[in-house]
């Protein structure tokens, strides 16, 4: 029995050591490949494969594509506490973000606003953030720019970027409204909508990390810490490569409790901003955005658009909001765009969803036009 007891003890102690060991050699490098990230390819080569990214990107070298894409994805969020999370304070050469929120566009101007100027707050998800192209590529880079030429005020205009990565309309709402509080009160006010508006289906986005935060339920933390162990993070990193072209848990977003839900939360939202920006003297522009899913047919199909979801998918949605949203540009600040791709041939997406700077500018410029005819 003692000689069963010391082999199983040796051979535990053995196991652990080497497991201790193979824990320290992937510390190192993990250390190394983060410190070397340029080495690497970004996580969406490594998605898309990189003849894909190249077409994308035809302006630039692919290192230089692999800075540009690393800087978009490899940022952590930070806290808010109006929204729960923010884009991070980051300085880099195609990525930059001031602390209060907003990502640096072509000519920004100083923050606090110059109430000299006329001032426009952008806000939207990670497509008006500009995820995958540079500062001066984003759709509020290139509308100031537009709008600086083109406008009939006298007044400079001074466009701010306040798209963040996953905020939908409510997000975003109070975004607005936290920087009203500041007394950061712009002329006009644009929120850029859609893709994500449909994708929430009860709570945004690390609601889940939130709630077992303030319920005490350290069991959630200690799996989020286990996952960061260099060897956790090599099972997960093999896991993901055997799983990787099985079929997800799509939700299905043609379903009418959905799509209703959805698109009361969205008019209601709509309402509130009108009701504080009026009470404001802001002027509001709303609009709904293009999807790659919703008629878009490329001449190449670079990430596999038309394959990426099952039938019942954003497109679905998109119609449904087309029947019920396109009444609404008779107001006068509603603008419906998800359809402006729809006899474009050429590739408009650095990914999936994101938009590359061709889309970005023919948005910027469709926005500029109204602007200047409407309210400019």
């Amino acid at each position: 029995m003692l000689k069963y007891y010391k082999q199983t003890a040796i051979i535990f102690l053995n196991t652990l050591i080497f497991l201790l060991l193979l824990n320290f050699i992937l510390a190192v490098f993990y250390s190394y490949k983060e410190k070397n990230q340029a080495n690497y390819d970004n996580q969406i080569t490594q998605k898309y494969g990189k003849e894909a990214v190249t077409k994308a990107y035809p302006h630039l070298s692919y290192s230089q594509i692999n800075q540009l894409l690393t800087e978009t994805w490899n940022r952590p969020l930070a806290y808010n506490y109006y929204t729960t999370f923010k884009e991070k304070p980051f300085k880099g050469t195609y990525v930059n973000i001031h602390s209060a929120g907003f990502r640096f566009i072509k000519d920004q101007s100083a923050w606090p606003i110059d109430t000299s100027k006329y001032n426009i707050f952008v806000f939207g998800g990670s497509t008006t953030f500009g995820y995958g192209v540079a500062d001066q590529e984003t759709i509020p880079s290139y509308l100031q720019n537009l709008l600086n030429k083109n406008s009939r005020t006298k007044k400079q205009i001074a466009v701010y970027n306040f798209g963040t990565a996953f905020y939908y309309s409510v997000q975003e709402k109070l975004f607005f409204e936290k920087l009203i509080y500041q007394n950061q009160v712009p002329d006009l006010a644009i929120f850029i909508d859609g893709l994500n508006d449909v994708g929430v289906f009860a709570e945004p986005s690390y609601a889940t990390e939130m709630r077992n935060l303030y319920e005490g339920k350290p069991g959630f933390f200690l799996q989020k810490w286990v996952k960061q162990i260099p060897l956790m993070r090599l099972v997960y990193a093999i896991q993901g490569r055997i799983l990787k072209n099985t079929e997800a848990n799509i939700p299905d977003f043609c379903a009418p409790s959905h799509l209703e839900r959805c698109y009361n939360r969205y008019i209601q939202t709509k309402s509130m901003i009108e009701a504080v920006a009026s009470q404001k003297r802001i002027n509001t522009l709303f609009v709904w955005q293009p999807s790659s899913r919703y008629l878009y047919f490329p001449k190449e199909d670079l990430f596999g658009v038309r394959n990426a979801y099952n039938p019942n998918s954003r497109d679905c949605a998109y119609t449904y909001f087309f029947k019920n949203l396109k009444e609404l540009e008779a107001q006068g600040n509603f603008i419906w765009l998800a359809d402006m791709q729809k006899n474009k041939k050429q590739n408009l997406y650095v990914d999936k969803v994101h938009y590359s700077n061709k889309l970005n500018f023919i948005i910027a410029d469709t926005l500029a036009t109204y602007l200047s005819q409407n309210l400019l």
